[in-house]
């Protein structure tokens, strides 16, 4: 997925944007069904898991949001954690077959800020 999310120094909103672009690149793009067929295929094939596991394309582009709400906060997580926290409801939701208009990213920016300590 590709980081196209303009910051705008309000973490919620930026936060918000990038699980917006998450949530479409999974949901709605080709590219995302293929990511989400390579997941599944990583739990059953060791050179797949190997594959996904030599480099971290959405912790890459989540870094650029969660970095900022890091450092507003007061939370003593890592870049690594703080992304999972971020990027995990999603993706939950998305891998489970959920209807993916059910996902409400403002809410989920809202809260992973509260748990950072930042509002």
């Amino acid at each position: 997925m590709r980081a196209g999310v303009l910051l705008s120094g309000d973490p919620v909103r930026d936060l918000t944007a990038y699980l917006d672009a998450l949530v479409s690149f999974l949901a709605h793009s080709l590219a995302g069904a293929v990511y989400r067929a390579l997941i599944g295929e990583a739990q059953h094939d060791t050179a797949v898991a190997a594959l996904l596991s030599s480099g971290d394309i959405l912790g890459e582009s989540a870094a650029r949001v969660v970095e900022p709400a890091l450092s507003a906060g007061d939370s003593e997580l890592s870049v690594e954690q703080a992304t999972a926290l971020l990027v995990g409801p999603p993706f939950f939701h998305i891998l489970s077959g959920r209807s993916v208009e059910s996902v409400d990213t403002r809410r989920l920016a809202e809260e992973f800020t509260r748990v950072l300590g930042g509002r």
